[in-house]
């Protein structure tokens, strides 16, 4: 299965439900878009549109750090919603659970883009569905980019 590290707290605020409408608080993940002649941003993932993830938490904690020391209040009740009283608390350097990559959005075009993403023009927006979080995370390094982890991985934590 192919993962994607994203920082936290956007890791588990992609897959773990809001308890009040029984969907995550982020609907969308946002990267950066690869213009012509640039050497940075993401082009469109074709090959994943449709396919389940592993959405991996990243190890940095600077924004989680920031959160904590009152960067934004949105982010810390939606963190406290899904049970982390403290952001430093949350899942890094794992697996947290899995998602279908629904389809890719220019950030420019969406109507409703909900909360919680940078969603400046010239972006791509990633739609998720069928979010599963994981009940306890995998420990897993991380990489950029889309990257191959065992299915067995994820097996043996349904196991």
């Amino acid at each position: 299965m192919k993962a994607l590290s994203i920082w936290q707290p956007h890791a588990s605020l992609l897959v773990v439900p809001n308890p009040v409408s029984g969907i995550p608080f982020k609907r969308h993940e946002t990267r950066g878009r690869r213009m012509p002649g640039q050497s940075h941003g993401w082009y469109e993932p074709v090959s994943q549109i449709g396919q389940r993830i592993a959405i991996h938490a990243a190890k940095s904690l600077s924004e989680l750090r920031w959160i904590r020391d009152g960067g934004d209040e949105d982010f810390y009740r939606a963190i406290r919603a899904i049970g982390y009283p403290d952001p430093m608390q949350m899942p890094v350097g794992a697996i947290v659970g899995t998602a279908i990559l629904k389809r890719c959005h220019l950030t420019e075009n969406l109507v409703d883009p909900g909360p919680f993403g940078d969603f400046s023009p010239r972006r791509w927006a990633w739609e998720m569905a069928d979010t599963q979080p994981l009940a306890t995370p995998i420990p897993c390094v991380g990489r950029q980019g889309f990257f191959d982890i065992p299915d067995s991985l994820l097996l043996a934590a349904a196991a």
